[in-house]
């Protein structure tokens, strides 16, 4: 908010865009909203703006007591070069140190150029400055993190392309969501786009659910050319997560009694990626797999819920997640027209809620297909909300997994 003038929002890990004032004293607010559109105040202040100068707000720490930043820096006036700014932007994962090279520069040769402080962004030199020690050539670059107790490298960039002839902001900060414990180096410049980067030895993980019948175990195996790794899972059961070095990977799966299996599915697992996968039975192809994205965002006070829909005689479903003051009318969190064999997120903050499916056919009529009792979404983790059929009466359920 400016002089209680709402001008833009961003998530976490993410950063609005810039946006343009005369040089004056303006009332600044800064708030969060839940997905029922209720709002938090987190901060106001005044803040003075000056002429030619650019300011940022920065915003870290923890959730409930949040550290609030006010950073001013000059406006540049470069060509071929670009001014470099740096800092922590997690309080819990220390100081680290900053060491950069040019393209296909190895670590062991790397410059050290700054130690980072948590919300203190410093303005850092170039190694072999010229006319400003500040100014950096436009040209790529690779960024290492070194812890500086341990004088391990925690943290290696891709080749990066600083390109821009303008203010760059780096910021080192966790993961967050399902793969919470990765560090990513956030790339700040004067759009909405950060560009997020990922250790490129940064792991991956996925988990399994299956869908099949309680009596059915089944061994699924994921494998690249080099490792192997199997997961057992009875019917409705969700596992624990497996932690794997990123790349492409193929499942195979198969029961016990050699009923059910597939072999020879694709699952690609990039640098920090969470994924589930949900083992299922089809009516014209046997056990067949689907596999979600899990969410990379904070789940303390909200969760952005993944749900699938694995009733084949359904095209369309209509999920509503019903409080226990609503009905599916005035239910504020819903999805409408989900396919067979797909999914869909849907963000819900914490609350308890029933989950209601409903079909509505070609004529509108609609059909009650399972209503549950209230659940509980108060925990920090990531759900999962499949629609199976129930086996033993031959009619509809919803399991909730996290």
């Amino acid at each position: 908010m400016v002089d209680d003038a709402s001008i833009s929002s961003s998530s976490y890990g993410d950063v609005t865009a810039l946006y343009s004032y005369d040089a004056d004293s303006y009332d600044i607010g800064l708030s969060w909203y839940d997905s029922d559109g209720q709002e938090y105040s987190i901060t106001e202040s005044e803040m003075q703006l000056d002429s030619s100068y650019k300011t940022i707000m920065l915003l870290g720490g923890d959730f409930e007591t949040p550290d609030v930043v006010e950073f001013a820096f000059q406006r540049s006036e470069l060509e071929d070069e670009f001014y470099l700014y740096a800092m922590m932007g997690a309080a819990d994962l220390g100081n680290y140190d900053l060491y950069m090279a040019e393209s296909g520069v190895p670590f062991e040769d790397a410059n050290y150029i700054a130690n980072l402080s948590y919300l203190q962004p410093e303005k850092v030199g170039y190694w072999e400055p010229e006319d400003d020690d500040f100014a950096w050539p436009t040209e790529d670059y690779k960024i290492f993190l070194v812890d500086p107790d341990s004088g391990e490298m925690v943290f290696e960039s891709q080749e990066l392309v600083f390109n821009y002839a303008s203010d760059y902001l780096l910021s080192v900060r966790k993961t967050s969501g399902a793969n919470e414990n990765n560090i990513v180096v956030d790339i700040i410049l004067n759009s909405t786009n950060i560009s997020a980067e990922q250790d490129i030895a940064a792991t991956a993980q996925y988990r399994v659910y299956s869908a099949m019948q309680e009596s059915v175990e089944l061994t699924v195996i994921v494998d690249d050319a080099d490792e192997q790794f199997t997961t057992v899972v009875e019917g409705g059961e969700l596992s624990a997560y497996t932690s794997v070095e990123f790349g492409d990977y193929q499942i195979s799966a198969s029961s016990t009694e050699g009923d059910y299996s597939f072999d020879g599915r694709l699952m690609t697992l990039n640098q920090g990626e969470s994924k589930t996968i949900v083992m299922f039975e089809d009516a014209d192809v046997g056990l067949t797999s689907l596999t979600l994205d899990d969410s990379n965002l904070p789940q303390d006070f909200e969760h952005q819920v993944a749900v699938a829909n694995l009733l084949p005689e359904f095209s369309n479903l209509d999920v509503y997640f019903v409080r226990d003051d609503e009905t599916k009318d005035s239910a504020d969190h819903f999805m409408t027209g989900l396919d067979y064999a797909d999914s869909r997120t849907i963000t819900v903050p914490n609350d308890y809620y029933s989950i209601v499916v409903v079909y509505e056919d070609n004529l509108g009529i609609e059909s009650l297909l399972y209503r549950s009792e209230l659940i509980s979404f108060n925990e920090d983790a990531v759900y999962l909300i499949t629609i199976e059929p129930e086996q033993q009466t031959g009619g509809y359920q919803v399991n909730v997994s996290w």
